[in-house]
């Protein structure tokens, strides 16, 4: 499969794929934020603000974020996404960063490990999508 495919796999996937990951988590667990250094509030914080961060995205993009095909209405470029092309997948990272954060710095690593590579292939996958969209593609990029 081309990494393009395993990104629309992944992306097509996208909203049940991390849970086996949150489940292990929560089976094995790790030792409590405040036990290692890391207080609890920069997990919670991150949580916060990765929440926040999506329903300010949600808010321009609207029903277009459910979608799982390849299927692109139009290129959007107001609010968060005038300011970077993926924040809600930067919202994500900070939530699941926050939820590792809450049990241990070894699950931080796992889901910064495994979320990077995630995302950088579903927005490659994306990203070859958005060509359909014409010139206001390139034109956002420029």
């Amino acid at each position: 499969m081309s990494p393009i495919g395993v990104g629309g796999w992944l992306f097509a996937n996208r909203g049940w794929l991390p849970l086996p990951i949150f489940v292990a988590q929560l089976v094995l667990g790790g030792s409590e934020a405040g036990e290692r250094g890391s207080p609890i509030w920069v997990g919670l914080t991150l949580i916060a603000l990765g929440e926040a961060i999506r329903m300010w995205s949600v808010g321009y993009i609207g029903i277009r974020s459910r979608t799982l095909g390849d299927d692109v209405t139009g290129l959007e470029v107001r609010g968060p996404y005038g300011l970077c092309r993926n924040p809600l997948y930067i919202a994500n990272i900070a939530i699941w960063c926050g939820v590792g954060l809450l049990t241990s710095g070894l699950w931080l690593c796992v889901w910064l490990l495994i979320l990077i590579p995630y995302y950088s292939a579903i927005v490659r996958y994306e990203e070859s999508n958005l060509h359909s969209v014409g010139e206001s593609y390139n034109i956002y990029f420029e």
